[in-house]
C-alpha cells in the first residue's frame, strides 16, 4: 500500500523526531515551486499547519483531495469546520483534550507576562534606556500584590491563569455560563457585568464562537474602573476593536494588553495596532501565547500520535 502524502505548512523549529516519526509512515512532499495552498491540497492527503494559513471556501472546495487537516491549537476559526465536514476533511487539533494541556502552559505564562508588562511599563522603559535615557521616575508601575483578578472563562486556562494569580496574592474572581468546580480561593461571581464592574484587571479565556463574538463591548468596558485593565490571550474577535479604542482614548480605562487581534495576521489597517506606537496604555504581541519550542514539541507529538491512531482506526 503506497504511504499517505503529507505536507508540513510550517516547518520552523518543527519537532525534528516527531518529523523522523512522520517520515517513516507518510510521504512527506517538500514543494520546491511557488505554489498555492489550494494546489498543495488538491495533491496532498494530510495538510499540517498552525495558525498561518486560513482555510475556507477560497482554498477548499470539491477539487480538494486532503482528508486531514492538523493544526496544533484548541481555537479553530481560521478553519471552515462546516465546509470540512461538507468535503469529508477531518479536522484533527487539541479541542476538548483536557488532559493533555494541562501540562501545556505557555498561554497562562504570557497572561502573566503581559499583564506584568503592561503594569511595570516594560516596554516604554527598556526602549527609554535603549536611547540612551535613565529615567526611572517615569516609569514608575503598579504592583500585582492585592489586585482583583477577573477570570472569564475558568475553564483550563482560566484555572491555571488563576493559579498564577494567585501566587502573587491576588484576589480571584471569575465567571462562566457553565458551572464549573472552583479551586477554594477562587470566588464566582453572578454575571460577567459584575466580573467588569468589581476586578481591577480581567483576563479572558473563553472560546470565540457565535454568542461570544464581540461580546466585550462598550457595555463593559465602560463599566470597569479607570485604574482597571483588560488582558486578552483568547481571540481577537471576541474583543470589540473600536470600543476598547475608545475605552483607552477616553482613559475610560487604565490600559490593554493583547496577544491576539481579530483578523489577524493582516493588521496593518489595525487602529489599535496604529494607536499602540505612540500610546504606551496598549501593548500587543503577535499572538506568541503558546509559542514556546516546549508546548510545540509536546503538541506535535501528540498530533502525530493522534493522526497515526485515526488513520489506523479508519483502516481496521
Amino acid at each position: 500500500m503506497s504511504k499517505l502524502k503529507l505536507y508540513i505548512a510550517e516547518r520552523n523549529d518543527f519537532s525534528n523526531e516527531v518529523f523522523q516519526e512522520l517520515e517513516n509512515r507518510f510521504e512527506i512532499l517538500d514543494f520546491k515551486e511557488n505554489i498555492s495552498i489550494k494546489e498543495i491540497l488538491k495533491q496532498v492527503d494530510i495538510f499540517w499547519f498552525r495558525l498561518a494559513h486560513k482555510l475556507d471556501s477560497t482554498v477548499l472546495d470539491k477539487s480538494t483531495k486532503c482528508k486531514y487537516l492538523l493544526t496544533p491549537v484548541t481555537g479553530i476559526d481560521h478553519i471552515d469546520e462546516k465546509l470540512c465536514n461538507e468535503l469529508g476533511i477531518q479536522i484533527i487539533c487539541l479541542r476538548g483534550e483536557v488532559d493533555f494541556l494541562k501540562n501545556v502552559r505557555a498561554t497562562a505564562e504570557h497572561t502573566i507576562a503581559l499583564t506584568l508588562a503592561l503594569l511595570r511599563k516594560i516596554h516604554p522603559a527598556i526602549t527609554d534606556v535603549q536611547s540612551g535615557n535613565w529615567n526611572r521616575d517615569a516609569y514608575r508601575g503598579n504592583e500585582l500584590f492585592n489586585k482583583k483578578v477577573g477570570i472569564l472563562g475558568y475553564g483550563r486556562l482560566g484555572k491555571i491563569v488563576a493559579k498564577y494569580f494567585h501566587a502573587f496574592d491576588c484576589d480571584i474572581f471569575y465567571f462562566d455560563v457553565e458551572e464549573k468546580i472552583a479551586d477554594s480561593y477562587c470566588v464566582k461571581l453572578n454575571s460577567i457585568e459584575s466580573l467588569f464592574e468589581n476586578c481591577d484587571i480581567v483576563s479572558i479565556h473563553i472560546p470565540l464562537n457565535d454568542s461570544t463574538k464581540g461580546i466585550i463591548d462598550k457595555n463593559l468596558l465602560f463599566k470597569m474602573a479607570t485604574n482597571a485593565i483588560l488582558v486578552n490571550t483568547s481571540r481577537g474577535a471576541i474583543v470589540n476593536d473600536k470600543d476598547l479604542l475608545d475605552a483607552l482614548v477616553s482613559n475610560k480605562i487604565k490600559g490593554a494588553a493583547l496577544d491576539v487581534l481579530e483578523g489577524e495576521p493582516n493588521i496593518l489597517n489595525s487602529e489599535l495596532v496604529k494607536y499602540s506606537k505612540s500610546n504606551s496604555n496598549l501593548i500587543i504581541t503577535p499572538h506568541i501565547g503558546g509559542n514556546t519550542y516546549e508546548s510545540f514539541a509536546k503538541t506535535e507529538k501528540f498530533l502525530a500520535d493522534k493522526l497515526v491512531q485515526i488513520i489506523h482506526q479508519s483502516q481496521n
